[in-house]
């Protein structure tokens, strides 16, 4: 072997050394000597992306019975992961040479939209600098859920004929004719096909109505939907507000101010941002609502409504930059545990609405009409509890109830809780 080999048989084998003794070492120095070592050095900043941080107990796995499961060894293998140094970095930097290797193709094809990496689960559209999901497929099975919940819904409130009902169904960009990846899926599930099946239930119902805004083009969604999320931002929850306030006869939203709330320098990346490793860097804009007559409850209250609001949530950081629309509005689990009460009311009045996270947004707009507005995450993909809708009936005595959700809230409903509109 010449002097040369050996030089370079050192130096890999010093490589792979290193790099396998790394995650130790950074276990040693973080947990081990409690050193403060900056997030972006140990595996910390990629806690909010996919392929990040995940939960691991050595401790807990470490018998024969963990052994024989191999519930050990993939503990040991989560804890490796989870201390890999500039762990966020290597995974950005992974989907990003991909993302150029995918996009140097396309040059060949000239697609609107092509993968955010190979084998991600969205799709990047450069002329919008968006994301968003693939279109979901198995269109008939999932219209028939749908149309499921609304005859049953339908059933339930011919019983309740003193409480309005209306349901409201955001358009995701999993459903939404505005995703150019739409027209390439057969067989796909569209917002517009989901309506149409809840109208053809309800129909004839006195007491039920329904509001969808389904888009076709994609420069009005985005305007009214994040870039770097599923959700709608304040300006699609206003106008679904606008469609059902003709049809509940509710109050004209005064905004604040007609200049809408700005995060100056501050880039957010939500939902598909974390699940694509695409860091578009979204500069998000709200609409100034006039949130001063709910009063804010305990320590943990949405900074949509506490003082000096938009700095106080560019405070936080990292937290907000990856989860801005719960952290703004506020969690569905927070929107739930605490009722919206409008200190401006005295008349009794009391609205309920069963959500998913669309109603983060949309209950403060619902919440100026009502004294007490109510919600349940009965529409949440991670429902565990089987309520059915009479015992909410019982609990919260509305006078109207809200359903406000995407395609998805409506076809799971039934699944989740098969007795939902039983008595």
């Amino acid at each position: 072997m010449t002097r040369g080999m050996k030089i370079r048989s050192i130096v890999l084998i010093v490589t792979v050394c290193v790099v396998l003794a790394s995650p130790m070492a950074l276990f040693v120095a973080d947990r081990g000597l409690k050193l403060d070592l900056p997030d972006w050095m140990t595996a910390q900043s990629s806690s909010y992306l996919s392929g990040g941080i995940k939960k691991a107990s050595i401790k807990k796995n470490l018998c024969l019975e963990g052994w024989n499961s191999k519930a050990l060894q993939g503990a040991v293998e989560t804890t490796v992961g989870n201390n890999i140094p500039f762990k966020a970095s290597a995974l950005l930097g992974n989907a990003f040479l991909q993302r150029q290797a995918i996009a140097a193709s396309n040059m060949l094809f000239c697609f609107d939209v092509y993968p955010a990496y190979f084998g991600s689960s969205g799709s990047y559209n450069p002329g919008q600098n968006a994301l968003s999901a693939y279109p979901i497929s198995g269109k008939n099975g999932f219209i028939d859920d749908v149309r499921a919940t609304g005859t049953q819904l339908a059933e339930f409130a011919s019983r309740h004929p003193d409480i309005q009902f209306c349901l409201v169904m955001a358009d995701q960009s999993d459903y939404s004719d505005a995703n150019p990846v739409s027209r390439l899926v057969s067989s796909r599930v569209s917002t517009k096909d989901c309506a149409e099946a809840l109208r053809g239930a309800i129909k004839g119902c006195e007491n039920v109505s329904l509001v969808c805004i389904a888009y076709d083009d994609a420069d009005e969604y985005y305007r009214n939907y994040y870039r770097s999320d599923h959700h709608w931002n304040g300006w699609g929850a206003l106008a679904a507000y606008n469609e059902v306030k003709s049809i509940m006869n509710l109050k004209d939203v005064v905004l604040k101010s007609e200049e809408p709330v700005l995060f100056p320098g501050y880039p957010c990346n939500g939902s598909y941002a974390r699940e694509d490793l695409f860091l578009i860097n979204e500069s998000p804009a709200e609409p100034a609502l006039d949130v001063s007559c709910f009063v804010p409850e305990g320590s943990g209250a949405p900074y949509i409504i506490r003082e000096d609001a938009a700095n106080a949530l560019m405070a936080t950081g990292m937290k907000a930059q990856f989860d801005f629309y719960p952290q703004w509005y506020g969690a569905a689990a927070t929107v739930a545990k605490y009722p919206l009460e409008n200190a401006a009311l005295d008349d009794g009045s009391r609205a309920t609405v069963l959500q998913d996270s669309y109603n983060d947004a949309f209950h403060w707009l619902l919440g100026l009409n009502y004294q007490t507005t109510t919600s349940y995450s009965d529409l949440k993909a991670d429902r565990t509890d089987t309520t059915p809708l009479a015992e909410r009936v019982r609990d919260s005595d509305p006078d109207v109830i809200y359903f406000v959700g995407n395609c998805g809230a409506y076809q799971r409903l039934l699944k989740k809780a098969p007795g939902y509109f039983e008595e």
